[in-house]
């Protein structure tokens, strides 16, 4: 949880969801059924251009048209698996119609959700606990801005042409309007922009002291809330056990760590912004379900797990993250954290150095859903949503005084 969700969330009530109006880029019209049909050819072209990126591997400069533009995201997708040794099985995406636009420049653009699953061979001589009988299923959902040309001809819709197919950053401002109505149907009414400012604590650490953590339990955990029929980042895809929010990549994140049984270290509202303080219910007149900023924001989480939750150790090569390692990124490299991931495993993949093989970290996150995902293709689609800017990335793993059973 991040830049997006600091404007949004509620910060004395987070029990409340919030809200933002879609834009007029994002009507729905719900009298045109032009849009969803086109969704549904693109969705289809998708689907053979992944047995042709599998079967040829041809090349998407030779194709024209939505063909293009499919088979490109085809590719890569295939590419981020098997240039790391996965032998790709299958892969296949189903869509979701959110709304559309039609624009007076003789295009449409059209908001859908695209959950995508791969199988895959894991590499030759590699096992996995997440990975019965050697096949990885992964899977990743996102939302998509889908250009395409309108149709020439409204008695032959299979007229149209695909343009462009665009990952939105949900944790972009500039996209949250267009995905906030959807996401969040009830408004809030405050504002905790100010709130994320971290506070330093005069608390001793909870470092001090040693963690006992359920290595089975938490990876359980994050595969079945980021597995079907959890796969979207809408309310009902949550355990409801714990509050939701508009972004909830940290919320999940620790979600994870108390399942596994790092216990949550509990304040008053007052405290919401101390650095060692960690839990989604802080006591006080307006608590309940209001998170300390270390439960729900990226930055403030990272904090926390790294002076004071045993998650000492600062990983130099990212890919070396192990299992129950979390990895941050700062997708603008303005200095601020804005994202983290949870490492389920981490496997060894052909490398033509380290001794023929390098670490492949294998993660879950919320917002946006990855389900056993290898970092690999995490990167690819951080690029696709960030193509102009320079990513950091960063790595922590818990230190000697955390035990895993």
């Amino acid at each position: 949880m991040d830049k997006l969700i600091r404007p949004l969330v509620a910060t004395l009530c987070a029990t409340t969801m919030c809200t933002s109006i879609i834009p007029q880029a994002f009507a729905t019209n719900t009298n045109d059924d032009e849009p969803q049909f086109a969704l549904t050819s693109y969705t289809a072209d998708l689907n053979k251009a992944y047995v042709k990126a599998i079967r040829d591997a041809p090349s998407p400069q030779t194709q024209e048209g939505s063909d293009s533009v499919a088979l490109e995201n085809a590719t890569s997708l295939k590419d981020s698996f098997s240039d790391y040794g996965f032998t790709v099985n299958s892969i296949s995406t189903e869509s979701h119609f959110v709304s559309c636009l039609h624009t007076d420049n003789g295009t449409s653009e059209i908001l859908a959700y695209l959950t995508t699953q791969i199988d895959s061979k894991l590499p030759e001589g590699t096992t996995s606990t997440i990975a019965p009988n050697g096949i990885l299923h992964s899977s990743l959902g996102d939302y998509h801005r889908i250009t395409f040309s309108d149709y020439t001809n409204p008695l032959a819709k299979s007229h149209y042409t695909v343009l462009s197919d665009q990952i939105l950053d949900t944790e972009s401002t500039d996209e949250a309007s267009s995905l906030n109505q959807y996401l969040l149907p009830n408004p809030s009414s405050t504002d905790i922009s100010q709130a994320h400012m971290p506070q330093q604590t005069t608390a001793s650490p909870r470092s001090t002291y040693k963690e006992t953590i359920n290595v089975s339990k938490a990876v359980n955990y994050a595969l079945k809330w980021t597995s079907a029929p959890y796969d979207d980042d809408k309310q009902e895809d949550y355990n409801p056990a714990f509050p939701y929010y508009g972004e909830n990549c940290a919320n999940f994140a620790s979600q994870i760590l108390y399942t596994g049984g790092l216990p949550k270290v509990q304040g008053n509202i007052g405290q919401r912004k101390n650095l060692d303080i960690w839990t989604w219910e802080l006591s006080g007149a307006f608590g309940g379900h209001t998170p300390s900023n270390t439960w729900s924001l990226a930055e403030d989480n990272y904090f926390h797990m790294r002076d004071y939750a045993n998650w000492s150790n600062r990983v130099n090569n990212i890919y070396e993250t192990p299992q129950m390692g979390l990895i941050y990124t700062d997708w603008t490299s303005d200095h601020t954290i804005d994202h983290v991931m949870f490492v389920i495993d981490n496997i060894p993949v052909p490398s033509s150095s380290h001794a023929g093989y390098k670490p492949m970290p294998i993660i879950c996150q919320k917002s946006n859903n990855r389900n056993a995902v290898p970092l690999s293709t995490e990167m690819t689609y951080a690029h696709k949503k960030h193509p102009k800017d320079t990513i950091s990335w960063f790595g922590l793993s818990a230190n000697a005084k955390v035990r895993f059973i």
